[in-house]
């Protein structure tokens, strides 16, 4: 990284005075710095001004398509783009079920809000990934957020990065997700989200080298936040690097669940099942915990408590179809091999989110070396 952009911003009623800075990252000279009284409701248009002039103080000739992008500002209702902000912050902080009401006020206020229908699309396909809510109710959320968001706004990154999601949770179309995240790091190459996203889908196919490279740009773009952290043991774990993964763990806050379920199944991979346990049973309330547990009980020898979670996790399928695949999960830990490919393929038949992560996940590897694992991953359109 050659240069940091640096800046504060102050509020007053319905004013915002913008303070931004450029600092060579080598050598800490402030190479441009500048100050802004606007109105709020110009606060967006703001960001392409300010981008502009730190283009032309380090005379970065830009493109005519960046021209325009950083030209485009529209007007955007205050308390809208307030609450906004609010389920930004609460996304950044890791509760996903906090930020989701303030996004859908958000819409609900000023319809026409691109970023907040793309902030409601975040909102629903985080809820599906980490199993709070119904697979088919949130990942079909996410894509017509997403959807509507790109209609409102072509230009804007998260959106894609949201739809090339959506894709591949609702019709395992790897290919349209690529299309979409390449799209969206085109729109903007210093997007977090798209380049944890990219790197989230390079992991899933197996290109690992370049996963982590994506991982490692990533991190420079956001080093603030609790989900660059997350994002980052969760590349780390599934490249099988485990006491780096580890490192961020333990940066993430003890009040955000993925922090427990990050150390739960890092502790288990390297066969600390003690510590893997005590960070599952936190987390029992919902199947992906549930199912994980269920695994580090098997490969602990506790072989009654995992065979427990199972009629548990047969509960979460029966009220929510969410579960066939943690329940295959448990069968793997079991050496249940019969057992796990049957519920796998009930996974299939519903389209579990989790058989998204067959390629990659370290429970299901007692099965890979059986012909039934090629096959499904091959009607999964995953890579062998």
């Amino acid at each position: 990284m050659d240069a940091v952009v640096e800046g504060s911003v102050f509020r007053e009623g319905n004013q915002a005075r913008i303070i931004a800075q450029l600092i060579d990252a080598r050598s800490d000279r402030h190479i441009w710095a500048a100050s802004y009284d606007r109105h709020l409701s110009s606060v967006l248009a703001l960001l392409g001004e300010v981008a502009q002039e730190i283009a032309d103080a380090v005379r970065i000739a830009l493109t005519p398509e960046e021209r325009t992008r950083l030209a485009r500002g529209r007007p955007v209702d205050l308390q809208a783009q307030d609450l906004y902000l609010l389920g930004q912050h609460l996304m950044d902080s890791g509760k996903p079920q906090d930020a989701l009401p303030y996004f859908k006020k958000a819409v609900a206020q000023y319809p026409d809000f691109a970023r907040a229908h793309t902030g409601l699309a975040d909102a629903y396909g985080v809820l599906g990934h980490s199993g709070i809510m119904a697979y088919s109710d949130a990942f079909r959320n996410q894509q017509a957020e997403a959807q509507r968001a790109i209609a409102l706004d072509e230009a804007l990154a998260e959106a894609h990065v949201q739809l090339g999601i959506a894709a591949e949770n609702v019709n395992w179309d790897w290919g349209t997700e690529e299309t979409q995240l390449k799209r969206a790091l085109e729109l903007n190459p210093s997007s977090a989200p798209g380049r944890w996203a990219y790197c989230l889908f390079l992991e899933k196919v197996g290109r690992f080298d370049e996963a982590l490279g994506q991982a490692k740009i990533a991190l420079g773009l956001d080093p603030v936040s609790a989900r660059p952290y997350l994002n980052a043991a969760d590349a780390f774990y599934y490249a099988r690097e485990y006491d780096r993964a580890l490192v961020y763990v333990k940066q993430i806050p003890e009040t955000i669940r993925q922090h427990h379920f990050l150390g739960g199944v890092i502790y288990r991979e390297k066969g600390a099942y003690d510590h893997a346990i005590n960070a599952f049973l936190k987390l029992a309330d919902d199947p992906h915990g549930l199912g994980h547990l269920g695994n580090a009980y098997a490969r602990a020898g506790r072989l009654a408590d995992a065979r427990a979670t199972i009629q548990r996790l047969q509960d979460h399928v029966q009220k929510n179809v969410i579960g066939t695949y943690e329940i295959a999960v448990v069968y793997a830990g079991l050496g249940n091999k019969e057992q796990a490919f049957a519920w796998l393929e009930k996974s299939y038949s519903v389209r579990d989110k989790g058989l998204t992560y067959l390629k990659i996940d370290p429970c299901i590897d007692p099965l890979r070396s059986d012909p039934r694992f090629a096959n499904l991953l091959r009607r999964v359109g995953l890579p062998l």
